[in-house]
């Protein structure tokens, strides 16, 4: 009784994502330049989402750099192991991993279905910010924490994190675009 093993062939599994050593150092890189943008963006302007900015365009840019799929998923679940464990949150280790969790899946979500482009990575940051506003909201009224976002009422937190993913996507659209033109990219990454 012959068995064809070739199905079981590590090569054969078109849906497994890839990564070389150099993909991986550039997922811890962008895993813990999110954390370390998080720490950055601590300035009180008191408006909903205002994070996003920097959390987005580097999701975003991951995205674009990396271009594999899960990718940046696994940045946002890196940074947020990251962030959980160095205490970096302002709500405890589960709210910051859940967060930074949910912001890369909400990208990925994006990633899955379109190119990167710049309306395509501002679309992602919109809805990686808005997962991590929703990932907070739902955590947070489940644990019963008080949530300091929700002082503009629920819409106004809504569209301030929509518009500052926006923003993020689209920088990190042109950042990405940026690296990719410059001396410092591999041939390979220059498209």
């Amino acid at each position: 009784m012959e068995t064809d093993l070739s199905r079981f062939d590590r090569h054969s599994a078109p849906f497994t994502p890839r990564f070389s050593r150099s993909d991986v150092v550039l997922i811890v890189v962008f895993a813990g330049l999110v954390v370390l943008g998080t720490v950055l963006a601590r300035f009180p302007i008191k408006m909903p989402g205002h994070s996003g900015v920097i959390w987005m365009a580097l999701l975003v840019g991951a995205w674009n750099v990396l271009r594999k799929p899960g990718a940046v998923a696994i940045v946002g679940i890196l940074s947020g192991v990251i962030g959980a464990v160095t205490g970096i949150g302002d709500k405890g280790a589960l709210d910051t991993f859940f967060s930074y969790a949910a912001a890369g899946l909400g990208v990925e979500a994006v990633a899955v279905f379109a190119a990167p482009s710049a309306w395509s990575c501002a679309l992602g940051g919109a809805a990686g910010n808005g997962l991590k506003f929703a990932a907070k909201s739902l955590l947070e009224s489940w644990l019963g924490l008080r949530s300091g976002f929700l002082v503009l009422g629920w819409s106004g937190s809504l569209l301030g994190h929509a518009l500052f993913g926006l923003a993020g996507g689209l920088l990190g659209y042109y950042g990405a675009e940026l690296f990719r033109r410059s001396r410092f990219a591999s041939p390979g990454a220059r498209r």
